[in-house]
């Protein structure tokens, strides 16, 4: 596979970069790191500077990038969504970015490389609220975030890069899969951004007190990056790509609170756990989980890495 990531300097680059370089995996021939930080991207994470097959270049989704043309792509990785530093842009700028920045890349692959497969990697925001009689999301189930929330802007213009994705599929015969993904851990996760997990480790490498803002109450799941990255490459590999959607994440569910006492547990730090809200009975318990049989069914996955043995590495 000669693979084209684009958004591949935050996250789920770094989490794709460090998979290949610690397995070596043959049947990647090629990668191409596409970000407009990729230019400082190698002083930055020079670990990643002795990956032989790997190249960084320059790339805005929102700019022309028809100069991509020139290499050859079997495969095509679009993540290219700010998820982390969210303060810094508006609500129209996040919707440019995701949206417009959807259909720039579909118009690439289009016009330069009708037959390379694109996988569109989305989040499990788009499925909204989650109903009370449910303990996590199936792609099967009705999207119910309110568009009239102007709060929504991320998950909104995920499901509308989603329906762009899927018309470009109907209309051009493009291959395309989406990897709704859910919430993740790992030597990579950001700790010093609106992550809980990484906020909490932060505290806890600190010697400070892990402190829950909330009441502890809502619940999330969490998929160590080296099985994020395992699964996004077994779709890469295994796929029709006839806009198949496929959830990503962990089916282990944790409220914020357990997850708080555990990484204090793990730390082996004399620290404490403060829950700033936790008799305030006005706050919404969210559960953010989903179910990933299909996915699992579908290419014999499991979770390899436990919630402890992720926490366990990012405390390191």
């Amino acid at each position: 596979m000669d693979i084209l990531f684009i958004g591949g300097t935050g996250f789920f680059g770094k989490a794709f970069l460090n998979y290949i370089k610690f397995n070596n995996p043959n049947y990647i021939d090629s990668v191409t790191i596409v970000g407009r930080s990729a230019e400082r991207f190698l002083n930055k994470n020079k670990e990643f500077s002795d990956i032989s097959n790997v190249n960084y270049i320059y790339g805005d989704i929102l700019k022309d990038i028809s100069y991509l043309s020139k290499f050859n792509f079997t495969h095509v990785i679009h993540a290219a969504a700010d998820s982390t530093n969210v303060t810094e842009l508006s609500d129209t700028q996040r919707y440019e970015q995701i949206v417009e920045g959807t259909k720039n890349v579909l118009n690439f692959v289009r016009d330069h490389f009708p037959m390379s497969k694109l996988l569109f990697v989305s989040s499990g925001g788009v499925y909204g609220k989650m109903p009370s009689d449910k303990n996590s999301f199936s792609e099967t189930d009705v999207l119910e975030s309110d568009i009239l929330n102007s709060s929504n802007i991320y998950a909104t213009s995920k499901r509308e890069a989603e329906h762009l994705c899927l018309h470009y599929h109907d209309k051009y015969n493009l291959n395309i899969s989406i990897a709704r993904c859910f919430c993740f851990s790992g030597i990579h996760l950001p700790l010093d951004v609106h992550f809980a997990i990484g906020n909490f480790v932060n505290d806890a490498n600190n010697n400070n007190n892990i402190i829950i803002k909330g009441d502890g109450k809502s619940v999330r799941s969490y998929l160590d990056q080296d099985d994020l990255i395992e699964w996004l490459i077994e779709i890469l590999k295994n796929d029709s790509f006839k806009k198949t959607i496929y959830n990503i994440g962990s089916e282990d569910s944790i409220s914020i609170k357990d997850l708080a006492m555990l990484i204090k547990k793990l730390s082996n730090k004399k620290i404490k756990v403060d829950i700033l809200n936790e008799t305030n009975n006005n706050l919404r318990k969210t559960v953010y989980v989903p179910d990933c049989k299909k996915i699992r069914k579908k290419f014999n996955l499991v979770q390899k890495v436990s919630l402890s043995e992720s926490i366990a590495k990012m405390l390191n």
